[in-house]
């Protein structure tokens, strides 16, 4: 399986970009470890080489979750990178939606919009320091998506229930994972 990066424009950490994907078991610290329940995208090695200049920042923006019962679009604050603190090998994207599920959805198709980044990430010294800094990142994620200019984002048709993806957004067979960017003047 492969993935489709639109390299125009290039993806960076100040750019709009978007990310969909299958959701997959992560390493169980999330919502087990720090109280904070991801949703991890599955990564093909061309994803992972597209995300490679994202790396090792924590975003903000907004996702859904495909075929979702009651359809929603929700704010999230998005890990991306190799987890510093957990001194991870494998570059991650770990969604955590400010929304409670009834239930886990592995095995869904996530449709993510990163619309900027809070803070680059760091070992911390203790479990508790990093916990501080999530629920401060969730805190700096809804004041940012309530100015206008992020509230835009939440409307996009890429994160519609009836959105085409494929016709839409991407080429016409759907890769297991695609990763593109918008230009910055949108």
């Amino acid at each position: 399986m492969s993935s489709t990066s639109q390299t125009t424009p290039q993806l960076t950490k100040e750019c709009t970009w978007a990310i969909r994907g299958v959701v997959v078991h992560g390493h169980g610290r999330g919502g087990t470890q720090l109280g904070f329940p991801t949703a991890n995208v599955g990564l093909d090695d061309e994803a992972t080489n597209a995300l490679l200049p994202l790396q090792n920042w924590v975003y903000f923006g907004y996702g859904t979750v495909e075929g979702a019962e009651t359809p929603a679009v929700l704010p999230l604050v998005m890990s991306v990178g190799f987890n510093p603190h957990f001194q991870d090998k494998k570059l991650t994207v770990e969604a955590y939606f400010l929304h409670k599920f009834p239930q886990d959805f592995y095995g869904s198709t996530v449709r993510i919009i990163s619309c900027g980044a809070i803070r680059e990430q760091g070992a911390f010294t203790t479990l508790e320091d990093l916990i501080k800094t999530i629920h401060h990142d969730c805190d700096v994620a809804v004041a940012k998506l309530n100015e206008p200019s992020f509230r835009f984002w939440a409307s996009h048709a890429f994160l519609s229930a009836d959105a085409n993806v494929s016709k839409d957004f991407t080429q016409p067979n759907i890769p297991s994972v695609q990763v593109f960017a918008w230009p910055s003047s949108l």
